[in-house]
């Protein structure tokens, strides 16, 4: 099996090595062992590994640790299927195999029950779906280079460090497509050496991209991303700074599906800017694309009845 780097080079670390063994796996995915009283958190291993390990800083209540070499191995390693595993902070258990993770998210769930009151023997079989992840937080940045080309993709583990994202075998093929179009306009959003967030959503419309920049967009900035958004065929793209929020475009109203009680139907809901599902509903206009600045988060809450739902 491999073991690949995890970004934890050029941490502040000790230079001595410990002998440690891996007991159990914590809730953010790496292995838990115990050394001075104290958990040591140590990513890609499995419960049963036996390892030399260099510490690191501290982190809730223990400290960060990193297997430098493996005495023992314990069962449930399998070679993770993305080459970006390792230093990509987007996924923690591509290392278990099929048995460790179904166990490991049957564990957290049954912990979560209990601390309700909920007998955790409900709980039909886990069963494990084909990925296609529709919701990524993902970086960008433009090197101040000129001649280097600009990177999309996930922050390292615990870093501020980007992974340009390539692969991705759990995210939604359509949303990583989506992050190679927009390498190619990073240029167009972001000044020389700058840094940016984006939400990119799939949702029942289409997809939903919201950009977190330090400055308001220019006159440039907007025409790519209207470009952007019909070459794409996206169904918005809002502009998140400090001061406001602007719908740089909406092509279409942006809708999620909503499960509902038994027997009956699911509905639609309208998505917040933000991406994430809320209580109000927003101002839909017309399909035709717009490029006109907002007056902030009020604009997109209306009353239901405002939207016809």
């Amino acid at each position: 099996m491999t073991h690949r780097g995890n970004g934890f080079e050029g941490r502040r670390a000790s230079d001595r090595l410990v002998a440690l063994a891996v007991e159990r796996i914590g809730a953010r995915g790496d292995g838990i062992a115990e050394h001075e009283g104290e958990p040591v958190f140590l990513p890609f291993t499995v419960p049963g590994d036996r390892v030399r390990a260099r510490l690191g800083a501290r982190r809730g209540g223990g400290r960060e640790g990193w297997a430098v070499e493996w005495l023992d191995f314990g069962k449930g390693h399998t070679d993770p299927p993305c080459p970006h595993f390792g230093r990509c902070g987007g996924c923690a258990l591509q290392h278990l195999d099929q048995a460790s993770y179904r166990a490991f998210k049957l564990g957290a769930l049954s912990i979560a029950l209990e601390r309700f009151g909920i007998d955790p023997g409900l709980v039909q079989p886990l069963r494990v779906v084909p990925p296609a992840r529709r919701r990524a937080r993902l970086a960008l940045m433009r090197p101040h280079a000129p001649r280097l080309p600009a990177r999309v993709g996930f922050r390292e583990r615990f870093r501020h460090d980007l992974v340009d994202l390539r692969e991705c075998p759990v995210l939604d093929p359509g949303l990583l497509h989506l992050v190679r179009e927009l390498r190619l306009v990073v240029g167009d959003l972001v000044p020389q050496g700058g840094t940016a967030e984006t939400t990119l959503t799939r949702t029942d419309s289409g997809v939903d991209m919201l950009l977190e920049v330090a400055e308001r967009p220019g006159l440039s900035a907007l025409e790519a991303l209207a470009a952007f958004s019909e070459k794409c065929d996206l169904a918005r793209i809002v502009w998140r700074s400090p001061a406001e929020e602007i719908l740089v475009v909406e092509r279409r109203p942006v809708f999620y599906k909503r499960a509902q009680r038994p027997r009956r139907s699911s509905s639609r809901r309208p998505l917040p800017p933000s991406g994430r599902a809320g209580r109000c509903s927003i101002s839909l206009p017309g399909s035709a694309p717009s490029l006109l600045p907002s007056r902030g988060k009020a604009q997109y809450m209306q009353s239901r009845e405002t939207s016809g739902l």
